[in-house]
């Protein structure tokens, strides 16, 4: 491989797909992009096609892969948005079966069993979880909550109390404390709890609100009005960024399919399943054109498809939505090169220096594809630049490459030296 044999990164996806480099810059044989389209648009949809879909796709890929954690904890997610509480549940039960150390499933778990009035239940899950070592904020958090609503406040308050000692910046704990120690009667210490939750999120309408609660009970009169008149302007300005009832609901339902979508795909790609994997990333693109994830993902499955081409025009579109990432203009320049056109690759990657100066693996890349183009003084100029920006043998092995095409013994014979000290552990 002409730039890995120089430590030259491959091509690298945020699904961990390393690719390897082309040997040549000749066009890859049979592949074609003509017949794909990705449409800048949201396509039109049906609100309760595009939950039938859902649960038909969900339903597929569980009884695929009934023993795939990801596949369980996908319909879980998907069931639990639709507020099929029943479904949620057993999916999630079946999730923790199959990966038990999982302490965001035990939450899920646990708030569908209050939602469902099983409080003794849902406190047993939470409380198998810290037995289990599992201590994330939202475990004691939704412990405390379930404490609280099976009426056992002493235990609710030790428990809030436990976890802020582990998490003490995590305001839900805070307020999960404050309302516990409000219903006990405490309300100076509920007060200074509450205070504490605002001091961390001062944008909180949960916190404002129990503020406001607190402090009327405590004759604070002007304290609670100023609560309440920052709860309102927190409740305006996002009330300013939602659209009308249908269209909100339209939107988020939108937007949670096409993640449900891309996580599927995730899963039939993990499965070998290339065609399953295309579809269902297409679906999800076609919901959210400006997907990342999805597009990501689709740009790895025509590459192993050995579709170059499509693989091309969909990391352009990810060039194009994500111009800040450094990785999408290496991703491109890589097909462009395996598709002849050496001239894109190289715009790509001068791009990518703007992007990221300091980046020297962007420069050991740009060596490489000069010194092969013949461009040999720009070649040694951008390895040179590379070994300046992080000394390492990759780029010292670039730089020696270039000089012994410059005839350049002398040079060479240093660069080399340089990497050989660098491979042992000196400087060079």
């Amino acid at each position: 491989m002409w730039l890995a044999a120089f430590g030259v990164p491959a091509l690298i996806l945020a699904t961990a797909y390393f690719w390897p480099m082309p040997e040549s810059t000749g066009p890859a044989a049979g592949d074609s992009h003509a017949d794909l389209v990705l449409s800048a648009e949201p396509a039109p949809i049906a609100v309760e096609k595009l939950r039938e879909e859902s649960e038909q796709a969900a339903r597929q890929l569980t009884e695929r892969y009934p023993k795939s954690p990801a596949a369980q904890r996908t319909a879980a997610t998907l069931y639990q948005f639709l507020k099929q509480h029943a479904a949620a549940t057993s999916h999630w039960e079946k999730y923790i079966a199959l990966n038990p150390a999982d302490p965001d499933a035990r939450v899920q778990l646990a708030k569908l069993q209050m939602l469902q009035g099983q409080d003794l239940p849902s406190q047993q899950t939470l409380s198998a979880a810290l037995a289990a070592g599992m201590h994330s904020p939202d475990v004691y958090e939704q412990l405390c909550v379930a404490l609280q609503r099976t009426g056992d406040l002493p235990a609710a308050e030790e428990r809030a109390k436990e976890g802020l000692d582990r998490f003490p910046d995590q305001a839900d704990l805070w307020i999960a404390l404050g309302q516990t120690q409000l219903q006990l009667g405490r309300l100076e210490d509920a007060k200074s709890s509450i205070d504490s939750a605002i001091r961390i999120e001062p944008q909180s309408s949960a916190a404002r609100f129990a503020a406001a609660n607190i402090c009327t009970r405590l004759g604070a009169s002007a304290e609670a009005d100023e609560h309440r008149r920052r709860m309102e302007k927190t409740k305006a300005a996002r009330q300013r960024d939602r659209l009308p009832f249908e269209k909100e609901y339209e939107r988020t339902m939108r937007g949670f399919v096409s993640a449900i979508f891309a996580a599927m795909a995730v899963e039939y790609d993990a499965q070998g399943e290339s065609a399953e994997a295309e579809h269902w990333c297409r679906r999800s693109i076609e919901l959210v054109p400006d997907s990342l994830e999805p597009l990501r993902l689709l740009v790895g499955v025509y590459y192993r498809q050995g579709h170059i081409g499509k693989a091309y025009v969909v990391q352009r579109r990810l060039m194009e939505l994500e111009p800040g990432n450094v990785l999408n203009y290496s991703n491109f320049a890589n097909l462009a090169l395996q598709l002849g056109r050496a001239e894109e690759a190289e715009a790509a990657l001068v791009q990518a220096t703007r992007v990221a100066p300091q980046n020297a693996q962007i420069r050991r890349s740009l060596a490489a594809l000069y010194m092969q183009r013949g461009e040999l003084t720009k070649a040694r100029d951008a390895a040179q630049r590379a070994v300046a920006l992080e000394p390492s043998p990759e780029g010292y092995q670039v730089l020696a490459a270039v000089c012994r095409q410059l005839g350049d013994a002398d040079a060479a014979a240093k660069a080399e030296m340089a990497a050989q000290q660098l491979q042992a552990g000196s400087s060079p």
